[in-house]
């Protein structure tokens, strides 16, 4: 082959040691190593080597891949012919395909599916810039190399300069590059962010995402929101014992404030003060059958929800979410009817079903298993992102 880096003149790459790596629908691939570097070597089948289609798509490939300089994109070195047609010369890069790695891998955690879906769009977003459309982007042309498991976009057969018109029977404008991404991001989360994949991947190129890097940035905006709603909700279930456990725990009133105490029924006030005073359920039975009746009632709107989870994650928090809010709404409802319930039964114990209902209602806050696995699930998230 002549004026080539990667393969002496007196060489051609019949002679060279090659080592099949892959066989497609067009090409097949071998790898060889000289000056002690791999590099792969692409060939046309040999049905098609006398093509004159295939040969000037080929060719075009290589034309495209030699001007592209990202991290993410095989690059391209050379292309040759010898007795068995034409070849190129490219980067030969030490890993899987992405429909491989995600079958050894998966289920992936949401900060690496970020993680490499952002660098995959980066890299289809220079080629955006360079004026070229891939249109061939599925998990088999994404290599993640062993080594840190960095993305990158392989087989610029089927690309071209991109347009509103059909190439190789495909849109050819970007929007087609933002579908495939879609199906690439349903394949490497697992069926996880379908409202980024349904938008990515709609029938209508129109109201598909603009561009790669809006993909990304949809991705991350769900993660801040997750994060936000998991923190409120949090702060939402603090909010709720606040009150009661302040006054559980706010100090005994000293000896010398008895003259300015008014005792009312089981609450001790002081001056401007509330401070709750032990009182034992079991000594009023009226008082013992309302809480019996509250947890009962409580107890048939929360346990079917905790049994339909074991444990927080992205998968089914976006899921549950809307049923902890709808259920706890319901629980407020509740709360308000059984306490209308027996006071109009019991006027004067108005107060006490009150306090008796807030502190249950307290309790199920701080003993709420959707917030604790959630705290639990975004404390792991925050781990995985380096942010702990």
């Amino acid at each position: 082959m002549e004026n080539s880096e990667f393969i002496r003149p007196a060489q051609t790459a019949e002679s060279l040691q090659l080592t099949a790596v892959s066989s497609g629908a067009t090409c097949e691939t071998f790898k060889y190593q000289q000056w002690n570097k791999w590099f792969l070597l692409k060939r046309l089948k040999p049905s098609l080597r006398n093509d004159p289609a295939a040969i000037a798509a080929f060719e075009k490939e290589f034309d495209l891949g030699i001007h592209l300089d990202h991290p993410g994109i095989a690059r391209y070195f050379d292309k040759g012919t010898d007795g068995e047609g034409i070849f190129l010369v490219e980067e030969y890069i030490d890993g899987e395909t992405l429909a491989d790695f995600v079958k050894n891998a998966a289920p992936l955690p949401p900060a690496e599916v970020r993680r490499i879906f952002g660098e995959m769009a980066d890299a289809v977003s220079y080629l955006h810039s360079m004026g070229i459309v891939h249109a061939d982007l599925k998990p088999d042309n994404v290599m993640i190399t062993r080594q840190g498991h960095h993305p990158k976009l392989i087989d610029l057969g089927f690309s071209g300069q991109y347009s509103y018109q059909t190439l190789n029977g495909k849109d050819t404008d970007t929007r087609s590059d933002v579908l495939a991404l879609g199906r690439i991001l349903s394949v490497l989360s697992t069926g996880r962010f379908q409202n980024v994949v349904r938008k990515a991947t709609d029938e209508n190129p129109d109201r598909r995402y603009p561009t790669p890097e809006s993909m990304v940035r949809a991705l991350n905006r769900k993660a801040g929101r997750q994060l936000a709603l998991a923190a409120a909700l949090l702060l939402l279930g603090l909010a709720i014992a606040y009150p009661t456990w302040r006054m559980k725990t706010m100090p005994a009133p000293p000896l010398t404030a008895v003259r300015d105490t008014l005792y009312i029924k089981d609450t001790l006030v002081i001056r401007d003060t509330i401070v709750s005073v032990q009182t034992a359920a079991d000594s009023n039975p009226l008082e013992t059958q309302f809480l019996q009746a509250f947890r009962k009632k409580s107890k048939q709107l929360w346990d079917p929800f905790f049994a339909s989870f074991e444990s927080i994650d992205e998968e089914n928090f976006t899921y549950l979410q809307p049923q902890y809010q709808k259920r706890f709404e319901e629980f407020m409802e509740l709360q308000k009817e059984i306490v209308k319930e027996w006071t109009a039964k019991y006027p004067a114990k108005a107060a006490d079903f009150e306090r008796l209902s807030n502190e249950e209602f307290a309790k199920i806050a701080n003993n709420n298993r959707f917030l604790s696995e959630t705290a639990r699930w975004q404390k792991k998230v925050r781990a995985a992102q380096g942010l702990d």
